[in-house]
């Protein structure tokens, strides 16, 4: 795991600057712990780990703009939320899951549903 890898791709996605971007250290390194967490194969090459390393840095700007909209232009009118910027949670839902195809010999894709029997 090489965090700096995460961190670079991460700078690249969000654009922003070196001191924003320390203040979602803790987001990016839970983003890391994620992807890895996925790994379904052992003996990781450094192709491998490179590639999970970028795929982190992706999913942490997905939760960053999760997590950043509740702060960002919104309104609410009666029980209606508007929130602007929906078009930068589809786009970084569609690149997570871009990234998630490109490593997915490496990771498992499956959700587990759990039913009450």
């Amino acid at each position: 795991m090489d965090f700096n890898i995460t961190l670079d791709r991460f700078k690249l996605v969000s654009g922003l600057t070196d001191e924003e971007v320390s203040k979602w250290f803790q987001v990016i390194k839970d983003a890391s712990d994620y992807v890895y967490s996925l790994v379904t194969k052992d003996n990781l090459t450094d192709n491998d780990k490179r590639r999970l390393d970028k795929a982190s840095g992706i999913y942490a700007y997905y939760k960053y703009v999760l997590y950043s909209l509740s702060t960002e232009n919104s309104f609410r009118v009666g029980d209606v939320s508007v929130t602007e910027n929906k078009d930068r949670v589809k786009e970084a839902k569609d690149m997570w899951k871009k990234e998630m195809s490109e490593i997915g010999d490496i990771i498992t894709t499956s959700t587990f549903l759990f039913k009450r029997m």
